[in-house]
């Protein structure tokens, strides 16, 4: 089994009698785009590998043109520029493969909720909330993290060690009260904060 069919075949398990649901599969994102102002209202899941343009492309055109199709990443070889593009761009979230069942409620839960009732506070008070449990070397860190660094890359450019990196960004995890990186990228994308 190919690795989409298994994180497919892992999705239908956990949702399995938990939502009504009617699947609907397409090749490609311009397939999709062709007979998405059709669909009716629904969560659409976007499996990677497709061309990371072409997935930023979908959601984008999703977040402009059909948002009672809210757009849920999945990815089995998730990078940290791949998640903000998606976030910035407007997808529900970002998850990785292998899915774990929460992860996978949550995202369905906030695509499902009408759109002015999904989860979201002002640009200026996600800055002040991140900004005010964040030292300056943990937001410096946060918006390396943005820019799609690496620990080592991040490190090298603010002269310290890759190891002081890691424990910025465990620190940072843990003030802003966030399970998983992709919940951090989501908040900092809400807060406005971009890559120096």
């Amino acid at each position: 089994m190919a690795a989409d069919s298994l994180a497919r075949a892992d999705l239908a398990r956990l949702v399995d009698g938990s939502v009504e649901a009617v699947w609907q599969d397409f090749d490609t994102g311009a397939d999709f785009l062709r007979e998405a102002p059709g669909l009716n209202p629904g969560a659409v899941l976007i499996f990677d590998p497709i061309p990371d343009r072409a997935i930023i492309d979908v959601v984008s055109w999703l977040a402009h043109h059909k948002p009672d199709l809210p757009a849920i990443v999945i990815s089995p070889n998730p990078s940290v520029a791949m998640a903000v593009s998606c976030l910035k761009s407007g997808a529900v979230d970002f998850l990785s493969v292998p899915i774990v069942g929460e992860a996978v409620g949550a995202a369905l839960e906030a695509a499902f909720a009408p759109p002015r009732d999904r989860p979201t506070r002002s640009m200026m008070l996600r800055r002040h909330w991140i900004s005010s449990r964040l030292s300056q070397r943990e937001l410096q860190v946060l918006r390396e993290l943005m820019a799609g660094l690496s620990n080592k890359a991040i490190g090298a450019k603010l002269e310290i060690s890759e190891r002081t990196v890691e424990v910025h960004r465990s620190r940072i995890m843990r003030r802003t009260e966030v399970d998983s990186f992709a919940q951090l990228v989501r908040i900092a994308v809400e807060a406005g904060l971009e890559a120096t």
